[in-house]
């Protein structure tokens, strides 16, 4: 049985999507509009020196390709605007076999 992944990824963005719109920021190319999936989760990494572990806040963003202009592809450094949040694109975009593509975020301060 085949799987029909426009069906499922309909039914993923209608339980997931963020209600307000997120603005996608290339640099140096206009901005838009993109719907996605937000997720903040706390992992452990080394703490300093010696010391224990510690958690921090790590943020993502998965977009569908589709939903992006034709021919854009993300890269590092670009802007997203989220819940009146700035985040930077922090690291290669992790494309999968789906057409969705993970974004690691870091919050603009």
């Amino acid at each position: 049985m085949a799987v029909d992944f426009a069906r499922l990824d309909a039914a993923v963005m209608g339980a997931f999507r963020e209600v307000e719109p997120i603005l996608y920021g290339p640099r140096f190319e206009p901005d838009f509009a993109v719907p996605g999936i937000f997720d903040t989760c706390m992992v452990e990494v080394p703490g300093p020196g010696d010391g224990p572990p510690v958690l921090v806040a790590r943020s993502t963003l998965a977009i569908r390709a589709e939903d992006l202009p034709p021919g854009y592809a993300p890269k590092p450094l670009d802007r997203v605007l989220i819940r009146d949040v700035t985040y930077d694109v922090t690291g290669a975009a992790l494309p999968d076999a789906a057409g969705w593509i993970l974004l690691q975020l870091g919050r603009v301060e």
